[in-house]
């Protein structure tokens, strides 16, 4: 039977099973035999490795060229994995990594779920490392823990201070973390012993993949679409965090065994003056660098994409367009006052290229429309039947995040800055950008109707949305729909978490 929505009506449901596979448990994976991922190159020692170049002549063209060429062995994900395992392996302690911002020693098996370790991608994705080989490049990547590369996500490397007041820094940058890192939401200072290290993985990205097929850039200049900063931080890293043993084998043995290539900046730590010149200051009673005074755009701000065409709050219920290409995000994890943490797990939808029309319904849930592909982007998407936090976002040019609509049946809204535990998997903080507009806390019950005004301006409606008493349900599910009456084991298969840009709202 085909599941209508009312004109005039928007229907959130919560329950505890989900039918199209995203949050089901997976069965504990037997050990993976590392060596069907690994290779034996004869010309890894650093010596042989630049045979074809002189190092103290060469130029930068010279070098890219080379780590390029010999660029000989594409890992994929569980290869990239394999590879980390050994790389990063706690030294005397086989069977555990060390993990590159919380400085832990984890256990290596049981890699990829919320609750252990995986890959972090020192230069990420969003901001320009795509494809086969910079993704799972293996200088560009790190064990980590699950939780906290759910707090640092996209944020750019520096020191507070630097984008946001000094005043709205996080030391350390998260819980139990090592009490030389900070952050401000914005900005993430890795601690003072692996600096160094991150500092060369993404000089070597930079050098790597700077041309025309990704054009990496680092850089101190906003807007950051595309490009990593601050430059002037790294190269002060580089020097106070110089090459150690560690890192000089770990470049060989990425070299011999997994890749092929190595980092020419561990071997030639002079290279990057060379390349990238020195550090330059930030202004005096400005948060700009020298070098980008006489740049347009000296504010952090982002360039427009198809989020910035969203405001908090449109994404509920008004008649707008939705551009085609856009990445909606939707999340039980937790808002903390700062990132959403990884308690749970974030499913991502792609708008196809016509785009939705203003009015036309599209969520969550196997009836709405085969172009409505939710994959999984992380952890484990699955709502819970003892209250449940929601969030839709989109990310800016910037890749920060834009928050567009919150929904918890946990009764309230939490305070931010509780611990994770406090949490939990029912309660959430409320983004700041979401508590005047966008967001609604209802009592606990397992489905939702709205059923307040339907014509009314914009801020009207959005205020008619916020307003609990503007709200039936049940745990019975909804009743009669499109003049069907449905059975609670309906709304539990259809498990609609969000519809948006309902039909049948009107503006005046």
């Amino acid at each position: 039977m085909r599941r209508r929505l009312n004109a005039g009506s928007l229907l959130l449901g919560l329950a505890s099973l989900l039918s199209v596979g995203i949050g089901q448990e997976e069965e504990t994976a037997a050990p993976v035999d590392a060596s069907l991922f690994k290779k034996d190159f004869d010309n890894c020692g650093r010596a042989l490795f630049y045979t074809s170049l002189d190092p103290t002549t060469a130029t930068k063209a010279d070098f890219a060229l080379i780590v390029k060429s010999q660029h000989r062995n594409v890992l994929n994900e569980e290869g990239v994995y394999q590879a980390l395992i050994e790389l990063d392996q706690t030294k005397g302690n086989p069977g555990t990594v060390d993990t590159i911002y919380s400085n832990q020693s984890m256990v290596a098996r049981g890699y990829g779920k919320t609750d252990t370790w995986t890959r972090e991608r020192l230069w990420p994705m969003t901001r320009g490392a795509v494809g086969g080989y910079a993704s799972t490049d293996i200088h560009n990547n790190r064990p980590e823990e699950t939780r906290i590369t759910s707090i640092k996500r996209e944020m750019l490397f520096g020191k507070c201070g630097t984008v946001e007041f000094a005043d709205v820094c996080v030391r350390p940058a998260f819980t139990l973390g090592p009490s030389s890192t900070e952050q401000d939401g914005k900005i993430w200072l890795p601690p003072a012993d692996k600096r160094g290290d991150i500092a060369r993985a993404l000089f070597y990205m930079q050098l790597r993949y700077g041309d025309e097929e990704l054009d990496l850039r680092l850089t101190d200049c906003p807007p950051f679409n595309g490009k990593m900063a601050y430059l002037s931080q790294l190269l002060e890293w580089h020097a106070d965090d110089p090459v150690d043993d560690n890192e000089f084998n770990r470049n060989t043995n990425a070299c011999r065994y997994w890749q092929g290539n190595r980092n020419p900046f561990v071997d030639y730590p002079d290279l990057v003056a060379k390349f990238y010149g020195q550090p330059q200051a930030i202004e005096p009673n400005t948060r700009t660098y020298q070098s980008c005074l006489n740049v347009p755009t000296q504010a952090p701000t982002a360039e427009q994409n198809e989020c910035s065409l969203l405001q908090p709050g449109d994404i509920f219920l008004l008649r707008i367009e939705i551009p085609g290409g856009l990445e909606l995000y939707m999340t039980d994890n937790p808002w903390t006052g700062i990132s959403f943490a990884s308690v749970e797990g974030v499913i991502k939808l792609t708008v196809p290229s016509g785009g939705y029309k203003a009015g036309e319904t599209f969520g969550f849930g196997p009836d709405l429309g085969k172009d409505q592909k939710w994959v999984r982007e992380e952890g484990e998407f699955n709502i819970g039947t003892m209250g449940d936090s929601i969030f839709l976002y989109c990310h800016l040019g910037d890749s920060s995040i834009r928050p567009l609509v919150g929904y918890t049946n946990s009764n309230e809204w939490a305070k931010p800055g509780l611990d994770l535990e406090d949490y939990g998997s029912t309660l959430s903080a409320l983004p700041d950008e979401l508590k005047d507009v966008g967001s609604i806390a209802l009592p606990h019950l397992d489905n939702y109707k709205y059923e307040g005004p339907d014509v009314a301006e914009k801020k009207d409606l959005q205020k008619y949305m916020m307003d609990p008493t503007n709200w039936r349900g049940n745990d019975d599910g909804l009743g009669d729909q499109g003049g069907s009456q449905m059975a609670a084991t309906h709304w539990s298969a259809m498990l609609v978490s969000l519809f948006v840009a309902v039909a049948g709202y009107t503006l005046l």
